[in-house]
């Protein structure tokens, strides 16, 4: 799949709110639309992509690029995998608003907390890949 090349954020917005002082603020907000469209693609299929290899327990995975919804690990920081569930767990949070609701938790993950301190804590695996280490 071929991509544009994107803008750094703080530049786009700069860029944008400079073109709205212009007659061609039109063409620049498109260009944000369309960039962001762009990314929600770009998020959707790397949801969808299945990984290259099984999980297995302790095999090493981090965050793919623009799918972390948890506090732990943050990007690019290994996750340790401890269990691969045989089915999904659904998150029982009650309120559908709620970012959690129904999400499929199907592995548990051992991450090290800011003290150090080893945790597990239960994760949807479509939002991980392997790491390359």
């Amino acid at each position: 799949m071929n991509t544009p090349k994107k803008l750094d954020p703080k530049l786009r917005e700069m860029l944008v709110n400079i073109a709205k002082t212009g007659p061609n603020h039109l063409d620049a907000r498109a260009e944000a639309v369309n960039e962001h469209n762009t990314d929600l693609r770009e998020m959707y299929e790397r949801l969808i992509e299945e990984p290259a290899s099984a999980f297995k327990p302790g095999m090493l995975v981090r965050w793919k690029p623009g799918l972390r919804n948890k506090r732990w690990p943050q990007y690019n920081e290994a996750a340790v995998v401890v269990e691969v569930l045989s089915g999904p767990i659904l998150d029982d949070t009650k309120d559908a608003g709620f970012t959690y609701f129904r999400e499929p938790l199907d592995v548990i993950l051992g991450v090290r907390d800011p003290d150090h301190d080893f945790l597990l804590f239960h994760f949807d695996s479509r939002r991980f890949e392997a790491t390359k280490d």
